[in-house]
């Protein structure tokens, strides 16, 4: 394959963005649990900034707002691509190139293309595949 066009980097570059804030936000969960639970900790200590832990809902407000944001300019970048029709191994390049990642929210990930004729929101997660069971094990954890 030649070398890929700006459309193909923006994308693969805009899930690696998302990955991270969805790890940051991951990591960042598990250290508010574990201080909560094991530490019996009022605040937690990320560098020099002290969060209280009942604000800490702010911070993932601000997480959530920075994903969505980020899925959004995502979703148009490969809504852009996908109306240019490219090669079948062009357009795998891109999905192996995020998929192949370290990132547990998508190494692994199984596509949920469907037919772009069809219109819905609603594209259900394989039981087979392992970034589905790592996003429903982060819904658990956060789930108030």
């Amino acid at each position: 394959m030649t070398d890929p066009s700006p459309t193909q980097r923006r994308i693969v570059s805009g899930a690696r963005n998302a990955a991270r804030i969805l790890a940051f936000g991951g990591l960042l969960a598990v250290a508010v649990v574990l201080t909560r639970l094991l530490a019996g900790g009022q605040s937690l200590q990320v560098a020099t900034v002290s969060v209280p832990v009942d604000r800490m809902w702010l911070v993932f407000t601000a997480l959530t707002v920075a994903h969505v944001f980020t899925a959004r300019f995502l979703a148009a970048h490969i809504e852009d691509y996908l109306d240019r029709m490219p090669s079948p191994k062009r357009a795998g390049w891109v999905f192996d190139e995020i998929t192949t990642e370290g990132n547990v929210f998508v190494h692994g990930l199984i596509s949920r293309a469907v037919s772009r004729r069809r219109l819905s929101f609603v594209h259900r997660m394989s039981r087979h595949d392992p970034s589905a069971w790592v996003a429903r094990g982060a819904g658990v954890l956060l789930w108030p």
